[in-house]
This record gives C-alpha cells, sequence and structure tokens, in this order.
C-alpha cells in the first residue's frame, strides 16, 4: 500500500506480468528504513512475494547539530566564574556521527576532551569563555553548530 508519505516518491518500474517487481524511491528518507514485501492486487489477480523481503537502509549526512541550552542561531550560554559547565551537543543521522568540540582560537585539530558530544568544564575560569563549535561527522558529511560561553563573576 502507498501511503501519503510515499506518493510521488515510490514508483513501480518493473513489468509485474514478467516477474520483475523493481521499483525506485527518489528523494529517499530516514523513514523509509526497513523491510518491504511486494504485494500487488489487481482485480482477480494477486501478486504476492513474502519469501522475498528485503532491507532498506537509509544513510544520511548528520543534520545541524542541536546544542543544550540553546534554542536558536547565534546561541549565549552565562555560566558564573567557579561553577560547572556542561553541554551537550548531538546530531541526527546515519551512520551515528561522530561528535566533538572545538574552542575558536584553539588549534581545530586538538579538540577538547569530550565524550559522547558532551563537553565538561568542572571549575570555570574566565579562559574558558569564548565561542566553542560542535561538529558532527560521519563518512556522508558534517555539519557544525556554535555557542558562546561567556563567564561571569561571582
Amino acid at each position: 500500500m502507498v501511503s501519503e508519505g510515499t506518493k510521488g516518491r515510490f514508483t513501480l518500474t518493473g513489468k509485474v506480468q514478467e516477474g520483475d517487481c523493481s521499483f525506485s524511491i527518489s528523494n529517499a528518507q530516514p523513514a523509509d528504513q526497513g523491510f518491504y514485501e511486494f504485494r500487488f492486487h489487481d482485480g482477480n489477480h494477486k501478486y504476492f512475494y513474502q519469501n522475498n523481503r528485503l532491507h532498506l537502509t537509509v544513510t544520511d549526512a548528520p543534520a545541524s547539530p542541536t546544542i543544550s541550552n540553546c534554542t536558536s542561531a547565534g546561541c549565549r550560554v552565562e555560566v558564573i566564574e567557579g561553577t560547572s559547565l556542561s553541554l551537550l551537543c548531538s546530531a541526527e543521522s546515519n551512520p551515528p556521527a561522530n561528535l566533538s568540540w572545538a574552542k575558536t582560537g584553539q588549534n581545530s585539530t586538538d579538540p577538547l576532551n569530550s565524550s559522547s558530544g558532551r563537553l565538561d568544564v568542572s571549575h570555570v575560569t574566565t579562559d574558558n569563555g569564548g565561542d566553542y563549535m560542535c561538529r558532527a561527522m560521519n563518512e556522508h558529511g558534517n555539519s557544525t553548530a556554535s555557542v558562546r560561553v561567556v563567564i561571569t563573576s561571582k
């Protein structure tokens, strides 16, 4: 059954009468991923190929990352000197993206010590203020998001 979300994107390209159940998907989306089997009903004729199921995997580059505590582009986070800072970066992609943090002005080949997209600073000093960038990367591409960290005095 063709659903509303697939109309115009899923096209039968084979000749069913000759046993060719080929179809194409244009503009594949993550929601298209899964198992497919062919069923065709045309009046009294029914074709059903349950034993020839296929699994479709949709891969894509990372979407623009989201950063915790940020609701818009040009995000700004204020932190009181001496407290802790924790920022979490995430990005939708398949396969999952590798996430890293870098501070603008520092050697970009030396990413900050972060794990699973989390940047933690336990005792914030004025040196921790500045612009930080999260990079999400997989074999299909990469994307970035930035946040400005402003340190305020106690």
